[in-house]
């Protein structure tokens, strides 16, 4: 094993770095090596991001009372070094130390939000990530101090303080011996577990809950999610507590699921006969389960418990994702097993906080409590993802259950089989009609499930990088398509696939959003940036400007070298429209960013919508590998579906012009239009002029563009003149959009304009019959 990194920060530039952010900015990208940054006493003030791609990361001082970590965003007023579509927006990225990097430990660290009382929300820290741990470290602030997002953590010996829902978010924690200080009334946690088979939930084991001197003035939480899930047990309580102890946020529902129990806790806050009908004590079977098993409130979905003692262990809910898991982590170590089996949490005294001091070698971590105990802990607690790296075994499980999310989870998969029944009926039966729409359907998952692999990938590789992944695969199918039939010398059907792409996402995928986001928000007018989508708009009619030349050129009989000069052109203008698209990249993620800001975003977020974002389900590689397959398979779908459009034209008696400019984009579309609609009615508009305009901008200025560069290398006369009434339609279809979004307004009856165009359009295309084909 590699030796250990240390870094060394101190404020009066003593130390390597004078900021800890310089530090973690050190940090290797992927690092897998465990990195100590000891940080030398006193006040930082700064906001601090560990980002996702930066693991094993230790934050280590020498008493929290000497190094603190401060800063004072609040929801409504972010001030950060970070870009908002980083860090999130409202409760989720006001964060004063926001940990989205997985194997990250704190030690006597002080983590502050200097918020004054009455600011709202103001997190002091903020953690996204799997196997944290925190020892003796204090987290102070008022409302929303301690927001564990995501992931599993364990926090020893620390001090928490707050008012208002103060430890709150959905993972999976374990509290130990911690301080709970109540400053003001409100609530101590608010736990958002969603559903009832979600392993997530809050345990606080022998910690102490202390007041301000009044008494009934707190709640020991809330259900922030209908099915909220926290455990109190061997903890003292103050008189604070009010003797309900639990509160239902005003909802009589989440009585009926909110999971709230407590046991063996005293305390003059300890007042059972008063709680609430729908809270309990655990009987000493329920909790002898449930303590050494952490998720088995239920008595069932068994989770091995983190141990007070130094070796530890967490890991997540038994269902057969994490069944997998546990079965890996077994061939890790047997002594830890057969420690953890008779260890027995009644039998434990509460007895003073066990304090643990960081003493670090100037010139070595080796030997240390870093470098032993507490990586060794976290041996035990990884994901699947991660602890299945190790061993062939663990690889092979890995690769199932990546099959499992990958291939078997979303429902949308149920159609993949069509792929493979489209290739048997090609050379079983040679009906192209039957192929063709067998073709179409099975591209329709395939093109969701690319989408997704790539939404993955972009999570690891930031922003940026994120933004060039979208642009290369978010229209991957229709590329793909593309340059089969380009290959075969189907021109037309290129050109015709790509408009009729444009068209789908402008008028229908559009309409439809506009128009269910208006019937669910009816008493209002959604809004969106008009300052993105007016730049969008201009690029729309720069990619018709490009088309219209080469059109008018041919039509008028005025080429100085025919059959030549049109083509020539076409090249010249593609080449161009490639950099003004590269160009509009670097403008809309690097230069003026500021832009594209969704409306609203200065306002206070709704918290629920920052909850749902989840941490990446598949790893860097396996998305990259997932992209390959996925691509390939597309590929050679497309093959097939290319090859019976002829036919299927004719057994159908459906215009070729149909099938390219109306039926092909829709199945292209169709995770679009999904995504779409699903944002609008969430009244997300920014997102879904993202999608759909987004879409559009892609495909008029980079998918046509490179088509006709690929035509080029490929010795195809692909070229922009997409004939007379393609072309005019596009003209009209973008003016229309154009002259819809000026006002930065959407309501239901623009949706239904929108789509009633496009049945205009589909008709039209119906009845058309293609020149180039007629001759």
């Amino acid at each position: 094993m590699p030796s250990n990194r240390v870094l060394r920060v101190a404020a009066d530039g003593s130390g390597e770095f004078r900021t800890v952010q310089e530090a973690i900015d050190a940090v290797p990208l992927s690092n897998r090596v465990r990195t100590v940054i000891q940080v030398a006493p006193g006040l930082y003030r700064e906001p601090v991001y560990v980002p996702k791609t930066k693991n094993f990361i230790t934050l280590a001082a020498s008493r929290p009372e000497t190094t603190i970590l401060s800063w004072d965003n609040t929801a409504t007023r972010i001030n950060h070094h970070q870009p908002s579509r980083v860090i999130g927006t409202g409760t989720f990225g006001c964060g004063s130390t926001i940990v989205e990097g997985e194997d990250f430990i704190a030690e006597n660290i002080t983590f502050e939000n200097k918020a004054p009382q009455g600011s709202g929300q103001a997190v002091a820290v903020r953690v996204t990530a799997d196997r944290c741990a925190f020892y003796n470290c204090r987290f102070l602030g008022w409302q929303d101090t301690l927001y564990l997002h995501h992931g599993k953590q364990y926090l020893r010996d620390c001090y928490i303080e707050g008012s208002v829902d103060f430890i709150f978010g959905n993972s999976t924690a374990l509290l130990e011996h911690c301080h709970i200080h109540c400053k003001s009334q409100g609530f101590i946690t608010a736990q958002s577990r969603k559903s009832s088979q979600d392993s997530t939930g809050y345990v606080f084991l022998r910690c102490i809950i202390t007041g301000n001197g009044g008494t009934s003035y707190a709640y020991l939480g809330r259900p922030w999610g209908p099915f909220g899930r926290v455990v109190f047990a061997y903890t003292w309580m103050d008189a604070c507590i009010k003797p309900v102890g639990w509160h239902n946020w005003d909802k009589p529902e989440n009585e009926r699921s909110a999971c709230f129990y407590e046991y063996r806790c005293s305390g003059p806050g300890c007042c059972l006969t008063n709680r609430a009908t729908w809270s309990r004590e655990l009987l000493d079977e329920e909790a002898e389960q449930f303590i050494s098993h952490l998720d088995g409130i239920t008595g069932n979905q068994a989770c091995r418990c983190l141990k007070p003692s130094s070796n530890r262990s967490i890991c997540t809910d038994q269902s057969s994702e994490s069944r997998l898991a546990d079965a890996a982590a077994k061939g890790c170590t047997g002594k830890h097993e057969e420690e953890e089996e008779n260890f027995n949490f009644k039998d434990a005294e509460m007895g003073p906080n066990e304090k643990t001091d960081l003493e670090l070698p100037e010139d070595t971590i080796a030997g240390s409590p870093l470098a032993t105990r507490k990586t060794h802990t976290f041996d035990h607690i990884g994901s699947f993802a991660t602890v299945a790296q190790y061993t062939p075994g663990r690889t092979r499980n890995r690769i199932l259950m990546s099959i499992y999310i990958v291939l078997i989870k979303a429902k949308i998969n149920v159609l993949l089989p069509f792929g493979p029944l489209a290739i048997m009926l090609h050379y079983l039966t040679g009906k192209h009609g039957w192929v063709f729409i067998f073709s179409l359907i099975g591209i329709i998952p395939l093109a969701e499930r690319l989408g997704y692999a790539t939404e993955q990938l972009a999570s690891y590789t930031g922003p940026t990088v994120g933004g060039l992944l979208n642009a290369t695969f978010g229209n991957a199918t229709e590329m793909i398509i593309s340059i089969y039939a380009l290959n075969n010398g189907m021109i037309r059907v290129v050109q015709q696939s790509l408009l009729g792409s444009i068209l789908s996402n402008m008028l229908l995928v559009l309409g439809c959003a506009f128009f269910t986001g208006g019937i669910v928000h009816c008493n209002k007018d959604q809004v969106f940036n008009k300052a993105a989508a007016v730049v969008n708009s201009g690029l729309l009619l720069m990619a018709v400007m490009g088309l219209m030349f080469p059109a008018v050129l041919h039509f008028t009989h005025s080429e100085l070298h025919y059959g030549r000069s049109e083509l020539a052109l076409s090249r010249f203008s593609s080449c161009i429209m490639l950099v003004a698209y590269a160009g509009y990249l670097f403008f809309q993620l690097k230069s003026q960013h500021e832009l594209y800001k969704p409306i609203g975003e200065e306002e206070v977020a709704n918290e629920n919508d920052n909850d749902d974002e989840e941490a990446s389900e598949i790893t860097q590689w396996e998305a990259i590998s997932w992209l390959a397959v996925l691509t390939v398979w597309v590929s050679i779908l497309s093959g097939y579906l290319v090859d019976a459009i002829q036919g299927a034209s004719e057994s159908m008696n459906m215009p070729v012009a149909f099938i390219s400019v109306i039926l092909l984009p829709i199945v292209g579309n169709a995770a679009e239009h999904a995504s779409a609609i699903m944002f609008a009615m969430k009244d997300k508009l920014d997102i879904t002029l993202g999608v759909a305009i987004g879409s559009s901008t892609q495909i008029s200025m980079f998918v046509i563009p490179f088509c006709v560069v690929v035509g080029w290398i490929m010795g195809r006369q692909m070229d922009l003149n997409f004939q007379l009434f393609e072309t005019a339609t596009l003209f009209i279809t973008v003016l229309v959009v154009a002259f819809m979004l000026q006002e930065g307004t959407a309501n239901y009856f623009k949706g239904l304009m929108l789509i009633l165009c496009y049945l205009i359009v589909a008709a039209s295309f119906f009845v058309h019959i293609d020149p180039a084909a007629s001759d």
